[in-house]
């Protein structure tokens, strides 16, 4: 899992628009983060929402991502991304997530992740029962 699903989309203060790539170098660069006024997750494909928030005057654009799901005992087991954006601002501190099917959660952790991942790896075991027991039937 290396490739990221979204890319960064900044309105600055002077109103320009630009794209960033969250993958490339550079793309954090602290005098034009300075300058951001809405930050965006830009889906590279349908699949996922689009999510903007506004920044607050002097506050700090954040992004980030997390997998949840790797190292799970299952093998070939579930694993996906979250994203997040938001800001930080004397203390204060805004996250929105986004995690697969579209679910978006505000707050400082995504708490939905882990039962989302446990539903998954249930779909999981079950496509492989069904898979044995019609492999099974084909045999008998």
């Amino acid at each position: 899992m290396t490739s990221f699903d979204y890319d960064l989309g900044a309105r600055l203060n002077d109103d320009t628009e630009v794209k960033l790539d969250p993958e490339q170098h550079g793309w954090a660069e602290p005098e034009r983060l300075a300058k951001v006024v809405v930050w965006a997750l830009i889906p590279r494909n349908s699949n996922w929402p689009a999510v903007w928030v506004h920044i607050p005057e002097g506050a700090k654009p954040v992004f980030m991502s997390r997998v949840f799901g790797k190292g799970l005992p299952i093998e070939g087991g579930p694993s996906f991304r979250t994203y997040c954006i938001g800001w930080f601002k004397d203390g204060e501190t805004h996250k929105t997530w986004v995690l697969p099917g579209g679910i978006v959660e505000v707050g400082d952790e995504p708490t939905v992740a882990n039962m989302l991942l446990n539903n998954i790896g249930q779909q999981i075991r079950e496509q492989r029962e069904a898979a044995e027991r019609a492999e099974q039937e084909q045999h008998a």
